[in-house]
């Protein structure tokens, strides 16, 4: 299953506490169980660095994806962190798929490990040891993440990298980057597989789209009547209002009349006096006399 970003930090928080808690664990006597023992100052030290590369494995697993196979075989020279965009190059030999790869490094993991090899050198493999799944399990309970079960799935070292699928995709990251990350050739893979819906940001996704609303109300389209003396004047049509009558000055209404009387919308009408051979005014087609123009829009429909 995939892990909750703050049960991560945990697990990376007790991986490196715990070898020295367990150096300093009593066995027997009154403080049995308490981390309270005295350690030699070289002792202390080596538990030290193996804490920082129990937490460096787990953040190599997280962040880049990488199997155990894959974090054991890993060395500094297959590592680039002084470059613009610090990447990972994995050899064939030490993948799964036998083919070489590149691997963006997120900033959290450069710094992990720029400050190990700081501290410790940059030569040979990056961790001496990966940690078993009896170690994670110890790692998990002291951190307090339950470890999970057959129903819910179990939080062992694959989980990393169905968290860092997880985390992509809550994030909204491109299906094709996450599966080119998680060095997938199949995307249902990445999407089906290695992606935990039930940490996906499911509910505040559907609440946070916009309501359904009616549209608002379309603009009246300016008519524009010029005469034969060129003046102008600007009407609005409205739905169900059409601008006033030019055959009768002193009715407004929808429609205007045909000669045989039956109520016809304004274009109707235009349409209809061209077709009879009617100007609005009475007179034929054709008397070269434009009595008006009508604009509507970037359009002029005229006699």
């Amino acid at each position: 299953r995939a892990l909750e970003p703050g049960d991560v930090a945990k697990l990376l928080d007790a991986a490196e506490r715990r070898p020295l808690l367990e150096m300093r664990r009593v066995r027997t006597g009154q403080n049995k169980g308490r981390a309270v023992g005295n350690v030699r100052p070289e002792v202390a030290e080596r538990a030290k660095r193996r804490g920082r590369e129990r937490r460096t494995s787990y953040l190599l697993a997280v962040w880049a994806g990488l199997r155990r196979s894959g974090i054991k075989a890993l060395e500094w020279g297959d590592v680039d962190l002084d470059a613009a965009i610090p990447r990972i190059r994995l050899r064939a030999r030490t993948t799964k798929s036998k083919r070489t790869d590149t691997l963006t490094v997120h900033p959290q993991l450069a710094d992990e490990l720029r400050a190990l090899r700081a501290d410790y050198g940059g030569v040979g493999s990056i961790v001496a040891t990966v940690p078993s799944m009896k170690c994670m399990r110890a790692d998990l309970a002291e951190a307090g993440v339950d470890y999970g079960d057959e129903r819910d799935g179990f939080a062992d070292l694959h989980a990393m990298r169905v968290t860092l699928a997880t985390m992509m995709a809550a994030a909204g990251i491109s299906q094709r980057t996450r599966q080119t990350h998680m060095r997938h050739t199949d995307p249902r893979l990445t999407d089906n597989t290695y992606t935990d819906e039930r940490l996906l940001p499911v509910a505040a996704e559907i609440t946070g789209l916009p309501a359904i609303i009616d549209e608002p109300e379309a603009e009246a389209i300016p008519l524009v009547r010029t005469g034969t003396d060129d003046t102008s004047q600007n009407m609005h049509e409205t739905p169900g209002i059409h601008r006033q009558d030019a055959a009768n000055p002193g009715k407004v209404g929808a429609s205007r009349h045909d000669p045989s009387g039956t109520p016809q919308p304004i274009a109707d009408a235009v349409v209809d006096n061209c077709r009879h051979g009617v100007a609005s005014t009475g007179k034929t087609a054709g008397d070269e006399t434009r009595t008006h123009d009508i604009h509507v829009g970037n359009v002029t429909l005229y006699h």
